[in-house]
Protein backbone atom coordinates (compact mmCIF):
# COMPACT_ATOMS: atom_id res chain seq x y z
CA UNK A 1 0.00 0.00 0.00
CA UNK A 2 1.38 3.20 -0.87
CA UNK A 3 -0.65 6.68 -0.28
CA UNK A 4 -3.65 6.58 -1.71
CA UNK A 5 -2.90 3.01 -3.57
CA UNK A 6 -4.05 -0.42 -2.05
CA UNK A 7 -3.76 -3.86 -2.69
CA UNK A 8 -6.74 -6.64 -2.20
CA UNK A 9 -6.01 -10.20 -1.46
CA UNK A 10 -7.03 -13.10 -2.75
CA UNK A 11 -9.45 -13.49 0.44
CA UNK A 12 -10.86 -9.95 -0.41
CA UNK A 13 -11.51 -10.44 -4.01
CA UNK A 14 -13.76 -13.72 -2.92
CA UNK A 15 -15.62 -11.70 0.03
CA UNK A 16 -15.96 -8.64 -2.66
CA UNK A 17 -17.24 -10.89 -5.31
CA UNK A 18 -19.67 -12.61 -2.44
CA UNK A 19 -21.09 -9.10 -1.67
CA UNK A 20 -21.21 -7.87 -5.59
CA UNK A 21 -23.21 -11.48 -6.07
CA UNK A 22 -25.45 -11.02 -3.27
CA UNK A 23 -26.61 -7.57 -3.96
CA UNK A 24 -27.51 -8.44 -7.23
CA UNK A 25 -29.45 -11.47 -6.54
CA UNK A 26 -31.39 -9.31 -3.90
CA UNK A 27 -32.20 -7.02 -6.13
CA UNK A 28 -33.50 -10.29 -8.70
CA UNK A 29 -35.24 -11.02 -5.89
CA UNK A 30 -37.23 -8.08 -5.03
CA UNK A 31 -37.14 -7.71 -9.15
CA UNK A 32 -36.40 -4.22 -8.54
CA UNK A 33 -35.71 -2.24 -11.35
CA UNK A 34 -32.29 -1.12 -12.51
CA UNK A 35 -31.35 2.11 -11.17
CA UNK A 36 -29.35 2.41 -14.39
CA UNK A 37 -30.74 -0.23 -17.12
CA UNK A 38 -27.57 -2.43 -18.52
CA UNK A 39 -27.47 -5.65 -20.11
CA UNK A 40 -27.74 -8.44 -16.84
CA UNK A 41 -23.70 -9.23 -17.42
CA UNK A 42 -22.40 -5.62 -16.48
CA UNK A 43 -25.20 -5.30 -14.14
CA UNK A 44 -23.32 -8.50 -12.04
CA UNK A 45 -19.87 -6.53 -13.07
CA UNK A 46 -21.07 -3.29 -12.02
CA UNK A 47 -22.64 -4.91 -7.93
CA UNK A 48 -18.75 -6.69 -7.65
CA UNK A 49 -16.72 -4.14 -9.07
CA UNK A 50 -18.72 -1.63 -6.29
CA UNK A 51 -18.34 -3.96 -3.59
CA UNK A 52 -14.47 -4.41 -4.57
CA UNK A 53 -14.06 -0.48 -4.58
CA UNK A 54 -16.33 -0.17 -1.01
CA UNK A 55 -13.71 -3.10 0.74
CA UNK A 56 -10.59 -0.98 -1.02
CA UNK A 57 -11.43 1.99 0.21
CA UNK A 58 -12.58 0.55 3.64
CA UNK A 59 -9.06 -0.96 3.74
CA UNK A 60 -7.44 2.91 3.08
CA UNK A 61 -9.32 3.89 6.10
CA UNK A 62 -8.20 1.40 8.24
CA UNK A 63 -12.12 0.30 9.11
CA UNK A 64 -13.80 -2.71 9.18
CA UNK A 65 -16.36 -2.86 5.84
CA UNK A 66 -19.39 -3.85 7.31
CA UNK A 67 -21.81 -3.94 3.85
CA UNK A 68 -25.29 -3.22 4.50
CA UNK A 69 -27.96 -5.77 3.65
CA UNK A 70 -29.53 -3.22 1.52
CA UNK A 71 -28.89 0.05 0.01
CA UNK A 72 -28.68 2.89 2.28
CA UNK A 73 -27.43 5.89 0.74
CA UNK A 74 -28.52 7.42 4.19
CA UNK A 75 -25.89 6.42 6.23
CA UNK A 76 -22.75 5.98 3.24
CA UNK A 77 -21.00 3.22 1.69
CA UNK A 78 -18.11 3.25 4.28
CA UNK A 79 -17.33 5.35 7.28
CA UNK A 80 -20.22 8.07 6.13
CA UNK A 81 -19.07 7.95 2.39
CA UNK A 82 -20.82 7.54 -0.52
CA UNK A 83 -17.97 5.46 -2.79
CA UNK A 84 -18.04 5.38 -6.94
CA UNK A 85 -16.02 3.61 -9.16
CA UNK A 86 -14.77 3.13 -12.53
CA UNK A 87 -12.21 0.45 -13.72
CA UNK A 88 -11.08 3.50 -16.75
CA UNK A 89 -7.92 4.60 -15.16
CA UNK A 90 -7.29 7.12 -17.36
CA UNK A 91 -10.39 8.71 -18.27
CA UNK A 92 -12.85 7.44 -15.86
CA UNK A 93 -15.02 9.76 -13.86
CA UNK A 94 -16.84 10.69 -10.69
CA UNK A 95 -20.89 10.10 -11.26
CA UNK A 96 -23.52 11.69 -9.70
CA UNK A 97 -27.11 11.67 -10.29
CA UNK A 98 -29.65 14.12 -9.70
CA UNK A 99 -30.78 12.24 -6.81
CA UNK A 100 -28.19 11.98 -5.29
CA UNK A 101 -27.69 14.38 -1.78
CA UNK A 102 -25.61 17.51 -2.23
CA UNK A 103 -24.80 16.99 1.13
CA UNK A 104 -22.57 13.64 1.35
CA UNK A 105 -19.28 13.19 0.09
CA UNK A 106 -18.79 10.92 -2.52
CA UNK A 107 -14.87 8.90 -3.45
CA UNK A 108 -14.13 7.88 -6.62
CA UNK A 109 -12.32 4.59 -6.19
CA UNK A 110 -10.31 3.51 -9.64
CA UNK A 111 -9.02 0.22 -10.22
CA UNK A 112 -10.58 -3.48 -11.03
CA UNK A 113 -9.37 -6.92 -9.89
CA UNK A 114 -6.59 -6.12 -6.69
CA UNK A 115 -4.86 -2.80 -7.55
CA UNK A 116 -7.20 -0.08 -6.37
CA UNK A 117 -6.52 3.83 -6.32
CA UNK A 118 -8.13 6.86 -4.63
CA UNK A 119 -8.71 9.30 -6.96
CA UNK A 120 -10.07 11.96 -4.43
CA UNK A 121 -13.36 13.71 -3.40
CA UNK A 122 -16.25 15.83 -3.72
CA UNK A 123 -19.02 17.14 -2.12
CA UNK A 124 -22.19 16.36 -3.85
CA UNK A 125 -23.20 20.00 -4.05
CA UNK A 126 -19.65 20.83 -5.64
CA UNK A 127 -19.83 18.29 -8.21
CA UNK A 128 -23.27 19.01 -9.52
CA UNK A 129 -22.27 21.74 -11.06
CA UNK A 130 -24.21 22.84 -13.90
CA UNK A 131 -21.27 22.76 -16.56
CA UNK A 132 -20.87 19.21 -15.54
CA UNK A 133 -24.22 17.50 -16.58
CA UNK A 134 -24.64 15.68 -19.54
CA UNK A 135 -28.85 15.27 -20.50
CA UNK A 136 -27.68 13.98 -23.87
CA UNK A 137 -26.57 10.60 -22.42
CA UNK A 138 -29.44 7.95 -21.77
CA UNK A 139 -28.79 8.34 -18.17
CA UNK A 140 -28.70 12.06 -17.29
CA UNK A 141 -26.01 12.59 -14.57
CA UNK A 142 -23.34 14.97 -13.68
CA UNK A 143 -19.68 13.91 -14.36
CA UNK A 144 -16.60 15.35 -12.46
CA UNK A 145 -13.36 14.65 -14.30
CA UNK A 146 -10.55 13.28 -11.93
CA UNK A 147 -8.28 16.24 -12.68
CA UNK A 148 -11.22 18.16 -10.93
CA UNK A 149 -11.10 15.91 -7.65
CA UNK A 150 -9.69 17.33 -4.21
CA UNK A 151 -6.79 15.30 -2.75
CA UNK A 152 -7.35 13.67 0.44
CA UNK A 153 -9.05 14.16 3.12
CA UNK A 154 -12.01 15.91 3.29
CA UNK A 155 -11.94 19.03 6.06
CA UNK A 156 -14.43 17.42 7.91
CA UNK A 157 -15.22 13.20 7.58
CA UNK A 158 -18.77 12.61 8.02
CA UNK A 159 -20.75 11.03 10.83
CA UNK A 160 -20.08 7.76 11.32
CA UNK A 161 -22.23 4.99 12.04
CA UNK A 162 -21.56 2.64 14.91
CA UNK A 163 -21.12 -1.48 13.99
CA UNK A 164 -24.20 -2.10 16.57
CA UNK A 165 -25.99 0.78 14.23
CA UNK A 166 -25.14 -1.71 11.07
CA UNK A 167 -25.56 -4.72 12.80
CA UNK A 168 -29.53 -3.24 13.58
CA UNK A 169 -29.96 -2.82 9.73
CA UNK A 170 -29.35 -6.63 9.25
CA UNK A 171 -31.79 -7.41 11.47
Amino acid sequence: MTGDRITLTADELVLGAEIGKGRRLRALERRAADQFPTPPDLAWARDVRGALAELAFAKLLGVYFMPGSRLDRASGDVAGYQVRSTCDVENGELILRPPDAETRIYVLMVGADREWRRAGWMSGKEGKDRSRFWSVVPFPAFHVPQQALHPWPPPAAPQRRTPEEDFLDLT
